[in-house]
């Protein structure tokens, strides 16, 4: 990865500490490569490799395929440029930040834009003030949060907002209340939830939303009742599924979709047949995946998809 000429070059985090308030996926589908409306699968072959399955439903085709040096992880999948194309922000072990721009088959730009302490992790990505353009936050070891708004690789503003005990961990971001803009979702080490809704760097309240305890778990979030808002996928630990339609700091409800057994895992959720609502994407330990399209709690399909391997895994 080679840096981009012609974006600014952010050297450390530090720089973004523009103010000391304290104060915790929006627009295009959801891993959508090619901006035809459902969502894609990112692969990372233990080799290295990654390859993409565009997918219509429980149908896919390749979509491209590279070769990634050693070092570096996919931190996270958002559409960064503003074309309704999801985007792969990338973090080296010697931490480096880069993007790579995605148009279905291609990369189409990006480059190497930011060097950050290793005591900083991208906790999360997307649009947080509502411009299309996907956004950075970042967890200090210590649990300062703070926040990078980007324009593709081009920093465009930012700020350290808070520090959160470190018994708090961001669990995603996603538009919980409707309004277009990303909201974090957090975990604490004792089962609690809680939801800050965000405007850019601007904290608009928070509330923890539920308490079902550690045995409970946060297996994704999507808009599975088309509402406009982000709901949340939980996995217990004896492997039952189930679904909280949220609506900004309120849980409408939480229903039980199923019992898939602990062989297998969420591996990703969206909106797969572009019908609006989210759908489950599994992982089994042997390799094999399976879709299930939803409405709502309710499972309308639930279709299996082969084994590439346990080499693979989802990104």
């Amino acid at each position: 990865m080679t840096t981009a000429e012609g974006t600014d070059t952010l050297t450390d985090v530090e720089a973004l500490r523009f103010s000391d308030r304290t104060v915790i996926v929006v627009g295009a589908t959801a891993n959508d490569f090619n901006g035809n409306g459902t969502s894609d699968i990112l692969w990372r072959h233990s080799s290295g490799a990654i390859t993409t399955w565009s997918m219509q439903g429980t149908a896919g085709t390749t979509g491209f395929s590279a070769d990634v040096g050693a070092g570096w992880t996919a931190a996270e999948v958002a559409d960064f440029n503003g074309d309704r194309k999801a985007d792969i922000l990338w973090r080296h072990t010697d931490g480096w930040v880069a993007l790579w721009q995605i148009d279905g088959g291609f990369v189409s730009g990006g480059g190497t834009f930011a060097h950050v302490d290793a005591a900083w992790s991208i906790a999360a990505a997307g649009d947080l003030n509502g411009d299309s353009f996907a956004d950075i936050v970042w967890r200090h070891t210590d649990g300062t949060l703070a926040v990078w708004l980007m324009r593709g690789t081009v920093f465009s503003g930012g700020a350290s907002i808070a520090q959160v005990d470190t018994a708090w961990t961001v669990a995603g971001l996603a538009d919980f209340d409707g309004d277009g803009r990303g909201d974090i979702l957090w975990r604490h080490d004792d089962g609690s939830v809680a939801v800050w809704r965000m405007d850019g760097t601007t904290g608009l309240g928070g509330a923890t939303i539920a308490s079902p305890g550690a045995n409970q778990r946060i297996a994704g979030t999507g808009d599975f009742n088309g509402d406009g808002k982000a709901d949340i996928l939980w996995r217990a630990d004896d492997g039952r599924v189930a679904v909280s339609m949220v609506d900004g700091f309120t849980v409408l409800s939480t229903t039980e979709v199923a019992a898939p057994g602990t062989a297998w895992t969420v591996a990703q959720v969206g909106d797969f047949d572009g019908d609006g609502k989210a759908d489950i994407f599994w992982r089994s330990t042997d390799g094999s995946v399976a879709l299930w399209l939803m409405d709502g709690a309710t499972v309308k399909s639930a279709t299996p998809l082969g084994n590439p391997g346990t080499e693979w895994s989802v990104i």
